[in-house]
């Protein structure tokens, strides 16, 4: 919060487009925090596009919360996933919903993919 404070006070060009909307998504969840509410993180068949869910007394994170994921990619996680789909590997994972290799890296790295494999191909050896 301290940087992105820092350049929307500084000069024009070195601020970045969503800052004023990051710091108020900071500022929430800073709140929540301080108020003792809790965080789920994204998961396949659980976070939906934009909509966060209460799931145990607990806030589950949306798709959208991951910084780069954009709306359009968010929905279509959340048309292929929402409803119980399951999918053998992240490649039938990302033929089904269309969404980029680099999202798919953002959701891998959150850890949002569990244990899926990366193909469903089978190897012998």
């Amino acid at each position: 919060m301290k940087e992105i404070n820092a350049r929307l006070k500084g000069p024009k060009e070195e601020r970045v487009a969503k800052d004023e909307d990051l710091l108020v998504s900071l500022q929430l969840e800073n709140e929540m925090l301080e108020r003792g509410y809790e965080f789920l993180p994204i998961r396949l068949g659980k976070s939906y596009a934009s909509k966060y869910t209460l799931e145990d007394g607990k806030v589950r994170l949306p798709f959208s919360a991951l910084k780069g994921v954009g709306g359009a990619a968010a929905e279509a996680l959340e048309r292929v996933t929402i409803h119980g789909e399951e999918y053998l590997s992240i490649e039938e994972l990302q033929a089904a919903s269309g969404v980029g290799s680099s999202i798919i890296d953002k959701l891998r790295e959150v850890g949002a993919l569990g244990d899926l494999p990366e193909s469903s191909q089978v190897s012998f050896f």
